[in-house]
């Protein structure tokens, strides 16, 4: 009867201890982006991040250099759109800005500070879009780091309808 204890007692113990201690998977310090979808209806711009450190986004009292107005890095997205003229992409001319600031993202606690989510864009302000358009888009971290630059699939708005 003890042997049979012991056993069911070491099998118990063996299997919460392989669920328990879940490997944790590291991820560089500077953002990792990725295009998930346009929202045609509202005109919402969806992409994924992931940050090794956490330190994705800014306060409103972030405006010291350099997240001063003066600096480039008082945003922290940018966007550039890309209208398709006679089968090439070219940046439209837009009258707003295309330069996002990103509120900050609060950091995990503990010692995985890994940050992963979804961000979303309203580009309802841009008014009349093209046919066929694209989106290429970076973001930066706290500490200045720079994702990889992303285009977008080719989207178009008559296929939208259908």
């Amino acid at each position: 009867m003890k042997v049979q204890l012991f056993l069911l007692t070491l099998i118990l113990f063996t299997a919460f201890a392989g669920t328990g201690c879940e490997e944790i998977k590291s991820y560089p310090n500077t953002p990792d982006i990725d295009f998930s979808r346009f929202n045609y209806d509202d005109t919402i711009l969806i992409f994924e991040f992931v940050d090794g450190d956490g330190n994705i986004g800014l306060d409103p009292p972030d405006t010291s250099p350099p997240y001063d107005l003066e600096n480039k890095y008082y945003h922290n997205l940018f966007l550039t759109i890309l209208e398709k003229e006679d089968g090439v992409f070219n940046p439209m001319e837009i009258e707003d800005s295309t330069f996002y600031r990103i509120p900050r993202i609060p950091e995990p606690t503990g010692q995985n500070k890994v940050t992963r989510g979804d961000i979303e864009l309203d580009m309802s302000i841009y008014g009349l879009w093209p046919d066929t358009f694209q989106f290429r888009f970076y973001i930066v971290d706290r500490d200045l780091n720079h994702s990889d630059t992303i285009v977008s699939p080719e989207l178009t708005f008559s296929e939208a309808s259908l």
